[in-house]
């Protein structure tokens, strides 16, 4: 496969050695004379790589790769900057706007088809990772969501076949539990729908720029409002009130919509009581915190999970499933995750094994 390269220079002169360079070294450069040109090319047919110079006319080099990165169409490609500045602090500036690596005039040939190389070999990696994660996803979906399907909905059918053949016989106490069995399984299956439909909607608004800007400009003023109903709804459905213990600071408004506030609350606080014993304290507290950012965290007393297992966290995992049996898709943790993510928000999970979780999110304020 021929890579095409990307060389944004007002510079003719280097443009042109440098394009020379990588046509030799087996590449198909596209050269831009500044950063407008060099976006634009870029958004019409994105290439494996990008060489940008750092001072230049109308779009500078940092002010390139910031609009770059805005864009979800460009914002993965590997960014290189070239700059005749070899300070420590231009070199720190341009790995902070997100730069994968950094040339300084004058390199070597050597210098710029070794960089070139190195970045294209890491980008073919995580690529191969990322195929190789869909496949396990893919995989996932196939073995766990038919099953989890499959179970409600085995009991709606056979608690309603008991109700058509025996209803006369039943005391009116027996219908009622058989007509409560329904009910309850057609809520799990409803939740797993919902979830399973959640899911997909966050994944294709984080592929797609415009929706995540738009998603990002939504704002909840019911914030101590949302949290406390939230986590009371979830307790109280996993039978859990009596454990959970809610404090949440009032909020003129956090950068989060209020239904995806609530969602993430909810699937954090019915995940706290689902891997918690009866009895244990579920805590959840909402509280301004540093740096313009709204905190809120969710603690349970439960097992717990090793490095390996929060490092693996994603859609359809359930840990140690093996070991402790229990109905879900393992999808609320993840659901919570990608809200906070798509809202910019932090998300951090920790864990001790025998001992609890606490999982930390942290919200912008607008």
């Amino acid at each position: 496969m021929t890579h095409r390269i990307l060389v944004i220079d007002d510079e003719p002169t280097v443009r042109g050695m440098v394009a020379r360079i990588l046509k030799k070294g087996g590449y198909v450069p596209v050269e831009a004379e500044d950063g407008e040109e060099g976006v634009s090319l870029a958004r019409k047919e994105p290439p494996a790589l990008i060489l940008c110079d750092v001072l230049m006319p109308r779009q500078d080099g940092y002010g390139t790769l910031e609009r770059l990165q805005a864009d979800a169409s460009t914002s993965a490609i590997p960014f290189i900057f070239m700059t005749g500045k070899g300070e420590l602090g231009d070199v720190r500036k341009g790995m902070n706007f997100g730069a994968d690596d950094y040339l300084t005039k004058p390199f070597t040939r050597q210098q710029l088809l070794d960089a070139v190389a190195t970045r294209l070999e890491r980008r073919a990696k995580i690529e191969q990772a990322s195929r190789e994660r869909m496949d396990e996803l893919r995989g996932k979906i196939m073995y766990v969501l038919p099953h989890e399907l499959r179970t409600p909905l085995t009991a709606i059918l056979g608690l309603a076949e008991l109700l058509v053949c025996d209803a006369e016989a039943m005391e009116a106490d027996r219908v009622a539990d058989v007509a409560q069995g329904i009910l309850d399984s057609g809520e799990r299956l409803s939740r797993i729908i919902e979830n399973y439909l959640i899911y997909s909607q966050i994944e294709l608004i984080a592929s797609d720029s415009q929706r995540l800007e738009d998603l990002r400009g939504h704002v909840t003023t019911t914030v101590s409002v949302d949290i406390v109903e939230a986590a009371g709804a979830a307790a109280r459905n996993a039978g859990r009130e009596e454990d959970l213990a809610v404090t949440a600071e009032e909020s003129s408004a956090v950068a989060v919509s209020d239904d995806n506030l609530r969602k993430l609350i909810g699937e954090l606080t019915d995940n706290a009581c689902k891997f918690s014993p009866p009895g244990a304290a579920v805590t959840v507290t909402g509280k301004h915190g540093v740096g313009g950012r709204y905190d809120v965290q969710i603690s349970d007393h439960g097992r717990g999970m090793s490095e390996d297992e929060v490092a693996g966290i994603g859609a359809y995992s359930q840990f140690r499933r093996d070991t402790f049996e229990q109905p879900g898709t393992g999808l609320g943790l993840v659901i919570a995750k990608r809200l906070a993510e798509v809202h910019g928000a932090s998300f951090e999970v920790i864990s001790r094994p025998g001992e609890g979780t606490t999982v930390a999110v942290g919200f912008a304020l607008p």
